[in-house]
């Protein structure tokens, strides 16, 4: 065993080599020690922190794309045996079929600020006799989109627009991060935001879920397709200012698959994701 062996800060009993395999044999080429002596110690320390926390973000949305695509995949499994079995059966009644038509419980999503303009802005243009009873998601620290949606509607029950709708529930979540907040601490509170979303998912089960850019909808989204992956519904709209790229929610909205539409605001952003859909802007 040879003697230790010095080169920069970095000691060890024999320098340090890498093993190249040639013709069958491994032969270890001793590495020089300027390599080791390229940077200070203290930016070694930081990139060996920085791939450490790469290697979980990545690993971490492996894990959720392989979930949702096998959760998928065993949907159109269970679908389709059931569309088998269904062809089988004596038909229902009809009065079963125009059930389908219904009015559809909606949750819907409210950012801050200008994402809570847009999303009432699309409800406006919807026909809401068809989407009721409805609830709204804020973060717990909006309380200006809270009381817009209440105000919102308030209006339509006063002006006979939708008489058939009781009084909405608001229910606070916590936020996922707040802004500023180091990305070691949010892994905690993405987790205590997403237990507080899965239990308003499961007291409300909604079938349809309508949101439009914040951070405060994934929480809530992982959870509606966790409990009701076969019953419910996502709609995702784009924010208008994503004009080239999506968000990074719509980007991690779009890629996970997520939500059964994802609708965008300008047609070269649908060129750049074609699973998305563009039916025109909100404004």
């Amino acid at each position: 065993m040879g003697g230790l062996w010095r080169g920069g800060w970095f000691e060890a009993e024999e320098p340090p080599c890498c093993s190249v395999r040639v013709a069958g044999n491994d032969i270890n080429v001793p590495l020089p020690p300027e390599v080791f002596n390229l940077l200070p110690i203290r930016v070694w320390q930081y990139l060996a922190v920085i791939t450490l926390m790469a290697s979980l973000v990545v690993g971490q949305v492996c894990c959720f794309y392989a979930f949702f695509a096998s959760r998928d995949l065993i949907s159109r499994l269970v679908f389709d045996t059931h569309q088998e079995l269904e062809g089988v059966r004596i038909r229902k009644p009809k009065a079963k079929v125009e059930s389908r038509g219904a009015a559809k419980k909606t949750m819907i999503v409210l950012g801050s600020g200008g994402h809570t303009a847009e999303m009432l802005r699309v409800l406006k243009h919807m026909d809401l006799a068809k989407y009721r009873p409805r609830c709204y998601v804020v973060s717990g620290t909006d309380d200006m989109s809270a009381d817009r949606a209440l105000r919102f509607e308030k209006e339509r029950q006063e002006g006979g627009l939708d008489p058939g709708q009781a009084d909405p529930g608001v229910f606070d979540i916590p936020r996922s991060r707040e802004v500023g907040q180091s990305y070691v601490t949010s892994v905690f509170t993405t987790i205590r935001s997403l237990v507080a979303s899965a239990a308003v998912v499961f007291v409300e089960r909604p079938a349809l879920l309508l949101c439009n850019g914040p951070g405060t909808c994934l929480p809530v989204c992982v959870a509606l397709k966790l409990i009701r992956p076969l019953s419910s519904k996502i709609i995702f709209v784009e924010s208008i200012c994503r004009t080239r790229t999506l968000s990074l929610t719509g980007k991690i909205v779009y890629h996970l698959r997520l939500a059964d539409t994802l609708f965008v605001q300008w047609p070269e952003l649908q060129a750049s994701y074609p699973r998305a859909t563009y039916s025109g802007r909100v404004f």
